[in-house]
């Protein structure tokens, strides 16, 4: 079963949770002391992989394939908890693809808007964290 978009029906509601979202990634980085950098990198990323999931379970479309790349983001981003952080820099970048090719149609279909705003983020804060990684 195919229901109608749940995010384009309430695309105020995703901004606000857009601004949300990236005001709190901005101060938590800003006033937590440098040490929860990676946790808190690990934190947003697997906030931000919950949106296409979200909504594949509510229009019904590609659910396992968003699944799939959700489990596999944060896989990969939680390597870096015990090991480099290397991983969330990674799991970062992956998703900035991952959103490029939800762009181009690949998954449950999804804003436009959102889709380059998302990996425009995503390529920033890996860059922003990879900076942050070879000077600490």
């Amino acid at each position: 079963m195919h229901t109608a978009s749940f995010f384009s029906k309430h695309q105020r509601l995703l901004a606000v949770l857009v601004l949300l979202y990236v005001a709190s990634a901005l101060l938590a980085h800003l006033l937590l002391p440098s040490i929860f950098i990676w946790k808190l990198a690990v934190f947003f990323l697997v906030a931000m992989t919950g949106t296409y999931v979200l909504e594949a379970l509510m229009t019904g479309q590609s659910q396992k394939l968003e699944i799939c790349v959700a489990l596999g983001l944060i896989a990969v981003a939680l390597l870096s908890l015990f090991g480099s952080p290397i991983w969330v820099i990674c799991a970062l970048l992956g998703h900035g693809v991952w959103d490029l090719a939800k762009h181009r149609g690949a998954g449950v279909p999804f804003l436009s808007w959102y889709t380059l705003s998302c990996a425009a983020f995503d390529f920033t804060y890996g860059a922003l964290l990879f900076a942050s990684w070879k000077v600490f």
